[in-house]
């Protein structure tokens, strides 16, 4: 009997949450099986941690978890580091730039839709977290912003 292969597709938190009971689920449960994890980035970071990270209370490190130290990494358990172009529900395949993937079952765990988070940008100014360097990013604009906001409040008095 060849392995079911269950294929996760996302760059969340939620994605490694599933990734990680689901293994140690799975392996409890010795049904054979086979996991792959898609994602276009390498690592994830805990939003509810930004706050500590941007008042300087934790590092970078604290809150950024590459997906490979998720659950263990053994025959039967792939990461692609790809991006999903199509699915096929009729063929249980999916598309991505690195191949096709067959699914025998499949879990979506995105953290945001791009289009309406580029939309928010462009019309808010609303800044985009996704990766390590946006964070690094966003810490120097707050920075940036109380700097400005300081020296016009001393030249103001």
């Amino acid at each position: 009997m060849q392995n079911k292969n269950v294929l996760i597709v996302g760059n969340s938190y939620s994605t490694a949450v599933t990734f990680f009971y689901l293994q140690k689920y799975l392996d409890r449960s010795r049904v054979p099986y086979d996991i792959i994890l898609i994602s276009e980035q390498r690592s994830f970071f805990y939003h509810d941690l930004l706050p500590e990270f941007l008042m300087g209370q934790c590092s970078l490190d604290e809150i950024t978890q590459e997906f490979r130290k998720i659950g263990y990494m053994r025959p039967g358990i792939s990461l692609m580091d790809s991006r999903l172009l199509e699915i096929d529900f009729q063929n249980k395949t999916v598309e991505t730039t690195k191949g096709t993937v067959n699914f025998d079952y499949l879990i979506l765990a995105p953290e945001f839709d791009e289009t309406t988070t580029h939309f928010l940008a462009e019309r808010h100014g609303i800044l985009n977290v996704q990766t390590p360097l946006d964070i690094v990013n966003l810490k120097q604009h707050i920075k940036t912003v109380f700097e400005k906001a300081a020296y016009d409040f001393t030249n103001w008095s």
